[in-house]
């Protein structure tokens, strides 16, 4: 059984039933592409991280976290560091960075 989902106003961006945006067509939810860029991760390495991602979803992810930057911020801020780690596939480096497993 499929779960219902919403679109919104942004072309390849649902909200699952509770309410968290994610990637038309995937799993990736846009806090996880968020999560990546704005620890400084290059748009390149993350779209080779997600390789089912296109840039338009991407940029389109990106479009709507500028849109409802409170609300995704919230619920990255709601997410302990390590689910985060454990759930997107990183390693917090000695100097702070986060690589890409």
């Amino acid at each position: 059984m499929k779960e219902s989902s919403t679109r919104t106003n942004h072309k390849h961006i649902n909200l699952d039933q509770q309410g968290e945006a994610y990637i038309d067509g995937s799993r990736v939810k846009v806090k996880q592409l968020i999560f990546h860029y704005r620890s400084g991760v290059s748009i390149e390495d993350i779209l080779e991280g997600f390789p089912n991602i296109t840039a338009a979803q991407f940029f389109d992810a990106l479009s709507y976290y500028h849109d409802h930057k409170d609300q995704v911020n919230e619920s990255l801020d709601q997410d302990s560091l390590d689910t985060i780690q454990e759930e997107l596939g990183v390693e917090r480096k000695s100097d702070g960075t986060l690589e890409i497993n």
